[in-house]
Formats: structure tokens, sequence, C-alpha cells
């Protein structure tokens, strides 16, 4: 075996701190179905940039293609959002998807600006404590995931997201036109890496360095039951 280089070293070390970091505490998905032609949606978009400035919270906005047809077409909606909402309302058992709408880790869900509900839920969602932090880590251009906190015999669908910084987004037609809306957390990039465990604990990924991501969240679902096993965020 050959010795490690002292920069292979430092690299190895700030890798390993950051994983343990990232496992340290449970960490709370929430995930907001909404979009810039909602009407009733800019109650939960604030909510959710509140929401995301709590240490454990991963906090992501899937803004939907669905209400684009009513006069504007939401700059930072997409098609995955709207499968990806589908998904949960066969899990849920609703007759419909609809807007706004949050979810918490996969297992809860409510309208979006219903501030006490959500609080309730996210009360147990913490004391349950039922997601597995799971690593990520950027070197150079590559995004290492880690995923060997998971149990093998998990069958589990594995999503790499790139999530936004702050927009502000001047909307001049449609239910909300003539206002300028702030959106936070938006989901801008996506990419199922595959199942678990098939892929491996440590997937990588070539990212864009052009890019305008802020955030990088790992997501395991269940796949049979549709729930969230586990997460991180880089």
């Amino acid at each position: 075996m050959k010795k490690l280089t002292q920069h292979a070293v430092v690299t190895l070390l700030l890798f390993l701190t950051h994983i343990s970091h990232a496992r340290g505490e449970a960490p709370v998905v929430v995930e907001l179905f909404t979009s810039q032609g909602c009407h009733s949606c800019p109650r939960a978009d604030k909510f959710l940039g509140e929401l995301s400035t709590s240490p454990n919270i991963i906090a992501i906005a899937c803004h939907v293609t669905y209400w684009n047809y009513l006069g504007w077409r939401d700059t930072l909606s997409t098609p995955f959002c709207d499968r990806r909402q589908e998904s949960y309302a066969h899990t849920f058992n609703l007759r419909s998807a609809y807007t706004p709408q949050m979810i918490i880790n996969g297992r809860y869900q409510a309208v979006g600006s219903q501030r006490s509900t959500i609080h309730r839920m996210l009360d147990i969602a913490n004391t349950q404590n039922t997601l597995i932090p799971l690593g990520l880590q950027l070197s150079g251009k590559t995004l290492i995931v880690d995923l060997s906190a998971l149990n093998n015999k998990q069958k589990a669908d594995i999503y790499l997201l790139g999530i936004g910084n702050k927009h502000d987004i001047d909307i001049r037609r449609g239910e909300n036109g003539g206002r300028t809306l702030t959106y936070h957390k938006p989901l801008i990039q996506h990419k199922r890496l595959g199942r678990w465990p098939n892929i491996g604990a440590t997937p990588s990924h070539e990212t864009d360095t052009h890019s305008q991501v802020d955030q990088w969240v790992v997501l395991a679902q269940d796949r049979k039951r549709g729930f969230l096993v586990g997460a991180g965020s880089f």
C-alpha cells in the first residue's frame, strides 16, 4: 500500500469531518409544491424561507407546471415536480395534487400556509428522528455521495437535487400579476442517481461550475412506500 501524501491526508480528513458533521443530527426534509401562478402560494413560499433557516431542515421548493396555462409561465417550474407530486398524491391517497402543498419527510402533508399544522408535523418528525443522515462532499467538480449509513436491505431510489438561492421574480401576468415575489430554495437541477443498494455506497456526479446551484441535496426514497429514509445536503 502506498503512503498517502500530505494533501491526500488533509483531503481525506476534510471529507470524513464533513461526513461526521452531516450525520450529527437527523435532518428533516420539507418539500413545498408551489407555483408563481398560484394566488394562494405566496404565504407558503414565505413560510418555507423562514423554515429554511433552521439548521436541521432541508428546504426544497418544487415549482409545478400545471398552473402555467393561467397566463404566466412559472420561470422555475419543471415537469419533474409534477411527477414527484403525483407520486406523493398516490402515497397519501389524495384525489389530486394541489398547491401550496408542504410535505415533511415524505410522511406528512398539509396545506403549505397552515403554519400551526406544519409546526406540529415538524415536532413529530423531530421526535421520531426517522431520516438517516447521508453525506455529501464536493471535490473540485465532482460531488461524492456517501450512502454507507443505509441498510443494505432497504430498497430506495437515490435523487440528487440542486437547490438555488433566493429568487425575486417580477410576475407580469396571471393570478399574481403585478407583484414581485420572493422564492426560497427553488429546485433548479435534478438527477436520479440510481437504486440503492445497486449503485454502491459512494456514487459521484460531475457538477457544472457555472450553474446557479447554491446547495446540493441527496434524498433516499423508499421505492415501495414512498417516504424518505435518508437525506443530506452540502
